[in-house]
């Protein structure tokens, strides 16, 4: 299994996310916005620029400072209208293939799914390729449940920058 280089205290910290289409909960927002505030310093976000989970980080990203390194999908029917402010945009690939993207740009993935897991989803589908390459993983469930998955080492670093 391969697991990612250890991020250094100064190093840039970037947060994959993906998640439903329909947006997060009430309860996952709440989370989502205390885990994007928390990070203080070079934080970047990375996402598939769609609508839904993708629009809402991004926002919260922006209201800290803070600019997105978006992942755009070839096909447009889902993409983001109001996704305008970014870092930067890579090349358009199939959802798959940016989904892999993300999470090989990212140190941590934040994964916000509409429901349990299951076999045709993107977001799981990127779940299970992030838990193959040793990605620590904060799962936000519908109902706010917070799981971490393979934080190991990383886990201190992380929480000397709350």
């Amino acid at each position: 299994m391969e697991c990612s280089a250890p991020l250094q205290s100064s190093a840039l910290l970037k947060i994959g996310v993906t998640g439903t289409r329909e947006g997060a909960s009430p309860a996952q927002k709440a989370y989502i916005s205390l885990i994007l505030h928390s990070f203080k310093g070079n934080v970047e976000l990375h996402h598939g620029d769609c609508v839904g989970v993708d629009e809402q980080c991004h926002d919260l990203m922006l209201l800290k400072g803070h600019r997105s390194v978006i992942h755009p999908p070839i096909d447009e029917r889902l993409r983001s209208t109001k996704t305008k402010d970014y870092k930067e945009m890579k090349e358009r690939k199939s959802y798959l293939d940016r989904n892999k993207d993300i999470v090989d740009a990212s140190n941590i993935m934040l994964i916000i799914p509409k429901g349990p897991e299951e076999q045709r989803s993107g977001t799981w589908s990127t779940y299970r390729y992030a838990r193959s390459k040793g990605k620590p993983i904060i799962l936000v469930e519908p109902s706010g449940v917070i799981k971490f998955h393979q934080f190991g080492a990383i886990f201190f670093l992380l929480m000397s920058q709350l």
